[in-house]
């Protein structure tokens, strides 16, 4: 008798250490399929998210490339803007020296525009330059810059660049007696005045006329 009542306790025990056992692997199934569907949730909003980046990523770049575009387009209208209006300046300033080839109180055999050269130097650099109008006699030569706002910049740039750089690039007139001028629609406030103490001849308008002020002009 005492040996089938430890069966049955034994068979008990067992039982319940089952149930215990399944209870225990239902919850760890649950647990499981809990942490699987978080990650699928998290999987699914980290695509979201990563499909939004993207999208947001791509309508920048088509902005982006927009923009860019836009800035080229008016980068190009002002540039053909300023190209055009220097060409204009210098036709119109052309045509007022050709009448007589005349500035500074001297006459001038010649009347060239757009004189444009490059050249190699020792050090492998190269030096390019173009000038606007230059009129040219046996012994002398006017180089005239063209603007049409003339600034105090562009005074210093004739005198300590494109006069230097024009006996560089054009050697057959290194010896010539170099005079300067600029001409141009308009002159800020200060760039007539520092033309003026240089001893550079000044060309602007004044209603429809041309106004030349070329008196004791230096030699540079």
């Amino acid at each position: 008798m005492g040996n089938l009542d430890e069966i049955r306790a034994l068979l008990a025990e067992t039982a319940k250490y089952n149930a215990e056992t399944a209870r225990l692997y239902t919850e760890h199934a649950k647990w499981h399929a809990k942490e699987d569907k978080q990650r699928a949730e998290r999987n699914v909003e980290e695509d979201r998210r990563r499909t939004e980046s993207d999208r947001k990523h791509a309508e920048a770049m088509v902005r982006a490339d927009k923009l860019s575009a836009q800035i080229n387009a008016t980068r190009d209208v002002v540039n053909g803007i300023s190209k055009s209006n220097n060409l204009v300046t210098e036709n119109y300033f052309y045509e007022s020296i050709y009448e007589n080839n005349m500035f500074g109180g001297i006459h001038y055999d010649d009347i060239r525009t757009n004189m444009h050269s490059i050249k190699k130097m020792p050090d492998k650099t190269r030096l390019e330059g173009e000038y606007d109008l230059i009129l040219i006699n046996d012994t002398s030569i006017c180089l005239i810059e063209t603007k049409y706002r003339v600034r105090s910049k562009d005074i210093d740039n004739l005198v300590n660049k494109h006069v230097v750089n024009f006996k560089i690039l054009f050697p057959d007139f290194a010896d010539y007696n170099y005079y300067l001028g600029i001409a141009g629609w308009s002159f800020d406030e200060d760039s007539e005045a520092k033309a003026r103490s240089l001893g550079i001849g000044i060309l602007k308008l004044k209603g429809d006329a041309v106004v030349i002020n070329d008196d004791n002009l230096k030699v540079f």
